[in-house]
């Protein structure tokens, strides 16, 4: 029953893609970022390269990173992942609106291929920070540790953005490197809800020694249900990881 109202409900927003006003149209696509039906890569594809709004094009472009990551993760055919890696290549080239091209950016940011490595390391150290705040979401989705350095030095960057990103990267690629810095920053107090959270979801990515023993002393000291949700989760995702059987086998 379950699989039929998913089923029922993505039908809905895909009906929705082709509605008159760009928000339903931008919000719909939102709505599908679980689906992983092929064929939606292609109106996805028509959206970004045709649509009149820019919200739309945002949207569309953001979606088709996930079907970047699909074809990373050998769970869609080739054939697709290429279509849409040489597509968005293609408007990032050709588009002039810098949003788009940074959303193009951070979707083909997934894909394992020298030329994005290039342009990952062109935009951390372009002048511009948007593009620089770009580069450092990128390297959170590339899943190479080649980025260890740029990161763990953003994660005292003064630009709260850019720390927050680089915060969640370090967690996205399980930076070990990062678990003392991560604590250090906890331990500091923090004000920042956004920042204090994202801290605490990366160290349960991260684990290791005084992770567990830490977001347990936070449980019992916070003082927002926020809090108290997030921390409780991290915890959980903690403990599924260390249930994990270790890989090692030297």
């Amino acid at each position: 029953i379950e699989t039929d109202t998913l089923l029922a409900f993505d039908e809905i927003a895909r009906f929705a893609l082709s509605d008159g006003d760009p928000n339903v149209r931008s919000k719909a696509i939102s709505l599908l970022w679980e689906c992983e039906d092929p064929r939606l890569a292609g109106e996805l594809s028509i959206m970004l390269e045709q649509d009149q709004n820019e919200m739309v094009q945002l949207s569309a472009a953001a979606a088709l990173g996930r079907y970047v990551l699909l074809g990373e993760l050998d769970e869609i055919p080739q054939g697709i992942t290429n279509k849409v890696r040489e597509l968005l290549l293609r408007v990032f080239s050709s588009h002039p609106s810098k949003e788009i091209r940074q959303e193009v950016f951070k979707s083909l940011s997934y894909a394992n291929l020298p030329e994005i490595d290039k342009m990952i390391s062109s935009k951390f150290n372009d002048p511009d920070l948007s593009w620089q705040l770009a580069a450092i979401i990128a390297m959170g989705r590339s899943a190479d540790e080649r980025w260890e350095k740029p990161i763990l030095k953003t994660l005292h960057s003064p630009n709260l953005p850019h720390q927050i990103e680089a915060v969640r990267s370090a967690g996205e690629l399980e930076l070990t490197s990062a678990r003392l810095p991560l604590l250090d920053i906890l331990n500091a107090h923090i004000q920042d809800e956004d920042l204090r959270f994202q801290v605490i979801w990366s160290l349960s990515k991260i684990g290791g020694e005084e992770v567990k023993e830490t977001l347990e002393k936070l449980l019992d000291s916070a003082d927002s249900e926020d809090e108290v949700e997030i921390i409780e989760l991290a915890l959980e995702h903690l403990a599924f990881n260390d249930e994990l059987p270790s890989l090692d086998i030297f």
